[in-house]
């Protein structure tokens, strides 16, 4: 089916249900070669009726294959930058989302041509586990809160659980904030901490105290 009549579909739904538009989250070996056509025909769809366009997009897991025509397309675009390392490679633990890997993430898009102000950097509220902390799947942040008081201050616990803690999402976001950069993603709200211990409102509070941005 050509790209336009699949967009139609989408298109109405949005419309019917009142959305403030559609976000694209086609990954990995689901980004094919009909993939800047099938954007290029739903912001043909979208943006008439002032809806928003949006995608969800890693460097490491098919990147590559997107075209950067969809760049003009796109209101933003959340870059996954986390799941660096994980249960499906026991061969290689460590953070799967550190510092370096989130600006190495955010300077593959911007150096195709992404517009910093559509470059919304994301950022994780879980981690994986390896050695003794091993299991197929993550750990969301409040489960290791419940288990490790104090766990909220670093980025490695236990043995061995790596994931971000509110140090290391307060620098993320204030790298953000001096780039000049769209803003931050989650994944995911359920995962996060209460309180003074929730990774959400380091973000929110870093957003509105950090210094502007560099000139």
């Amino acid at each position: 089916m050509p790209s336009a009549l699949r967009s139609r579909p989408l298109g109405a739904y949005v419309e019917r249900h009142g959305f403030d538009g559609l976000d694209v989250d086609i990954e990995g070996p689901s980004i094919n070669k009909d993939y800047g056509a099938f954007i290029r025909d739903l912001a043909a769809v979208l943006k008439p009726k002032g809806r928003l366009l949006t995608s969800a997009l890693s460097k490491g897991y098919g990147g590559s294959k997107v075209p950067n025509s969809v760049f003009e397309h796109f209101d933003f675009i959340n870059i996954m930058a986390y799941d660096g390392a994980g249960y499906w490679n026991t061969n290689a633990p460590g953070q799967h989302s550190s510092f370096a890997f989130a600006t190495n993430n955010v300077a593959y898009w911007l150096e195709r041509g992404l517009p910093k102000a559509k470059a919304v950097l994301g950022v994780p509220f879980y981690g994986y586990g390896f050695g003794a902390a091993y299991r197929r799947g993550d750990y969301g942040y409040s489960k290791i809160l419940a288990t490790y008081p104090g766990a909220e201050k670093v980025d490695q616990i236990g043995n061995t659980i790596w994931y971000n803690g509110i140090p290391t999402i307060r620098a993320k976001t204030q790298y953000v904030v001096e780039e000049g950069l769209g803003g931050v993603m989650i994944w995911s709200l359920d995962y996060d901490g209460k309180g003074e211990l929730s990774l959400l409102s380091a973000i929110h509070e870093t957003l509105h105290t950090a210094p502007p941005r560099r000139p």
